[in-house]
């Protein structure tokens, strides 16, 4: 998920850009200063979720965000402006609006609700008789075990032949974290935590390894304030 940040105050652009690292320390993020670079990167890129200002000069960020609404792939627009001018209007092509100065609070409750809509609610999995639906938020936890890909439900596992680098970077906004190079474990099912392992709601012992903690611990940190 990629994230683009609009405003052509550079200090109110670095305190969105701390809020969203805040948020999530490994975000893809690029930031613009102006609509027109802003309009100008759609050409060869795309971003899942657009953080923009409106009062700017020449293209204003709600005529980029008319224009960004006429793309195959519409992203989700978070306007950040000072005038409530735009309040009602702007809910015709943005999915939320927060006014200035921004409060974290705030900004964690946009960009929350833009991930969930963003996020993927199922994958396909080539199960016994083919592939077959599974939903992201039923997942307990991955592993790899003897080279094999095994993926932990509340109903069964799956096993598979994707990689686990694969499924963390596209499960990291879903709320999952890796404590373990083998693992990689849903946050909402995580009960407790002793020394080196953590235990999910089912009993499970999953490890934490060293080089892994300190990232974790983050990771598991910032899903506990959402």
């Amino acid at each position: 998920m990629k994230f683009a940040l609009c405003d052509d105050d550079p200090n109110d652009l670095q305190q969105i850009r701390d809020y969203l690292l805040h948020y999530d320390a490994q975000a893809d993020w690029k930031s613009f200063t102006s609509s027109k670079e802003l309009l100008a990167s759609f050409q060869c890129d795309y971003f899942d979720i657009v953080l923009l200002d409106i009062e700017m000069d020449g293209i204003n960020g709600y005529q980029a965000a008319e224009e960004l609404n006429k793309l195959p792939d519409i992203p989700l627009i978070i306007f950040i402006t000072q005038s409530g001018a735009y309040t009602i209007r702007g809910y015709e092509v943005a999915f939320r609006y927060l006014k200035k100065p921004v409060e974290y609070s705030d900004f964690v409750w946009a960009v929350s609700a833009a991930v969930a809509k963003c996020s993927p609610k199922s994958i396909s999995v080539a199960g016994e008789r083919g592939p077959i639906l599974v939903r992201i938020r039923d997942i307990t936890y991955i592993e790899v075990f003897n080279y094999t890909t095994i993926i932990h439900t509340i109903k069964g596992q799956h096993q598979v032949r994707t990689p686990l680098k694969g499924f963390e970077a596209n499960f990291r906004s879903n709320g999952f974290a890796r404590p373990h190079n083998s693992f990689l474990v849903n946050l909402d099912f995580v009960d407790h935590i002793q020394k080196s392992s953590l235990f999910l709601t089912d009993g499970t012992d999953i490890p934490i390894s060293r080089n892994r903690k300190k990232a974790f611990d983050e990771a598991l940190f910032r899903f506990l304030r959402r």
